[in-house]
């Protein structure tokens, strides 16, 4: 509990320039794997996926390892089931 309230400020809480602005969503690949797809579920994934990418990407940037340019081409991260994955998709 205590480490999702430091993400949440993290994520509320831009460095000058590094703002984030991203949605979040899982696609098919659940299901058809055979998990529960729910839209609750994966709702929630979708959401905590999406507050700790933005958590690390502001981190990133205020250190200087990402500009601000870098933040700006993400507008939707899509959530995939990764089993069976060999390579990681970004």
């Amino acid at each position: 509990m205590f480490l999702a309230g430091l993400l949440l400020a993290a994520a509320a809480a831009p460095a000058h320039g590094c703002a984030v602005a991203v949605g979040a969503r899982a696609d098919g690949s659940f299901a058809q794997a055979g998990y529960d797809s729910s839209p609750a579920r994966l709702g929630r994934l979708a959401e905590q996926s999406r507050i700790r990418f933005v958590a690390a990407a502001r981190r990133l940037c205020a250190a200087g390892l990402l500009r601000p340019s870098d933040l700006a081409g993400f507008h939707e991260l899509v959530i995939q089931n990764g089993e069976g994955a060999t390579e990681p998709v970004i």
